[in-house]
């Protein structure tokens, strides 16, 4: 049966015993295309959230509404959400 490795700590250990750093550095410029700077403006926490349902129940504690930093103050704009990358950390 193959073993196969991931996780954070495998990533910092291959990382620092290769020396080579050109994937990360392409890894990290990938990472920036896809990263959105945004402003927090509602996080669902409980039952007692208005749309505590429409998110998904329990399943959706950690939902956060945002808004992009660079979107031009004023613009009445739907809010999108986000769910926790990692819902296991609440």
């Amino acid at each position: 049966m193959a073993l196969t490795k991931t996780g954070l700590a495998y990533l910092g250990q291959s990382l620092n015993s290769s020396g080579d750093t050109s994937n990360l550095i392409a890894s990290i410029e990938e990472l920036n295309l896809k990263v959105i700077p945004a402003r927090i403006t509602d996080i669902v926490l409980d039952e007692t959230h208005p749309k505590f349902t429409e998110y998904g129940g329990w399943n959706g504690i950690g939902t956060v509404n945002f808004e992009q930093v660079n979107t031009p103050e004023g613009k009445d704009v739907t809010k999108p959400i986000a769910k926790p990358f990692f819902p296991q950390f609440k």
